[in-house]
């Protein structure tokens, strides 16, 4: 008897692994696909990323050289005008003594 149940038990120890070995091979290799197919993809994202901050970057440096150009531009116009003033300044006092 004991003998007997030894055999049933390696018969169903068999046959589960008959069902499952194959199955559990079939889900370990469609894992790697999947795993590759990740890596792939997020390799994919990172050449996507890369490329939007190097635009992003170029995009900085020409908005930050437009800004100087324009603070230039600005300090240029304010000098003027100061001269302006004080050639008014002068001219009022000028008049003023008259």
């Amino acid at each position: 008897m004991i003998e007997e149940s030894k055999n049933i038990l390696e018969s169903i120890k068999q046959g589960l692994q008959d069902i499952l070995v194959p199955e559990m091979r079939g889900i370990k290799s469609e894992i790697r696909r999947l795993d590759d197919k990740m890596d792939n993809g997020f390799a994919r994202l990172d050449g996507k990323i890369d490329s939007l901050r190097n635009e992003l970057k170029a995009e900085i440096h020409r908005l930050g050289d437009n800004v100087g150009k324009r603070m230039d531009s600005m300090d240029r116009r304010l000098d003027e005008a100061f001269n302006v003033r004080e050639r008014l300044a002068v001219l009022e006092a000028r008049v003023a003594s008259r």
